[in-house]
């Protein structure tokens, strides 16, 4: 943050604001915690650059992947009736956690197998909008109008979870939620010129 005011010394009296959406909620509030410890212990120091933060607004956030994610995906659908209650209540019987964190004990299969159960049930859901139209399926990409200069010109639902798979290789941006239709500032950011 501290390069990007010395390249744009234009904007260092401008209120500074920080947002972002969904797994923002994870790394915002942690550059507003290191923004601030910057500008507390330089208080005193008139050679450095304290931005003049103001707050932080985050929406969607991920906050703790325990709870966030595919746990509570699996509860917005029940109480939403996108599943039904045998579906739930077998959730909650098995215990089954839903969170897929790296550091639980490793999830039974008759959990796993109601996780993909859920997940097919729920693929062509928007979960931007549960009432929405959904643009695009897990398996199935939409194309945009125009051809980008990246090797696959659409994303899916599997290419959104970056935190289940390998990270890509290629360096392209490949994230969008499913059933959303971003393709072309997908393929806008990934051009070489706009790179």
């Amino acid at each position: 943050m501290l390069g990007w005011y010395e390249k744009f010394p234009e904007f260092k009296t401008n209120d500074l604001y920080i947002s972002g959406e969904s797994y923002a909620g994870v790394y915002v509030p942690y550059l507003l915690y290191l923004m601030n410890n910057h500008i507390e212990a330089n208080l005193n120091n008139p050679l450095a650059f304290l931005p003049p933060l103001k707050g932080m607004m985050v929406g969607n956030g991920v906050t703790n992947w325990k709870y966030d994610t595919d746990p509570a995906a699996f509860e917005m659908s029940y109480w939403h009736s996108l599943i039904d209650k045998e579906m739930y209540d077998s959730k909650e019987k098995l215990n089954c956690t839903f969170n897929n964190m790296e550091d639980e004990d490793v999830t039974t299969e008759v959990c796993t197998n109601l996780s993909k159960k859920f997940n097919t049930l729920f693929e062509d859901v928007n979960i931007y909008d549960i009432f929405g139209e959904c643009y695009h399926s897990l398996d199935s990409g939409l194309r945009s109008s125009t051809e980008g200069s990246v090797e696959k010109p659409f994303w899916t639902a599997n290419d959104y979870l970056p935190w289940k798979k390998k990270k890509n290789a290629d360096g392209n941006l490949k994230e969008l939620p499913p059933c959303t239709f971003g393709t072309p500032i997908i393929e806008y950011l990934n051009r070489q010129d706009v790179k």
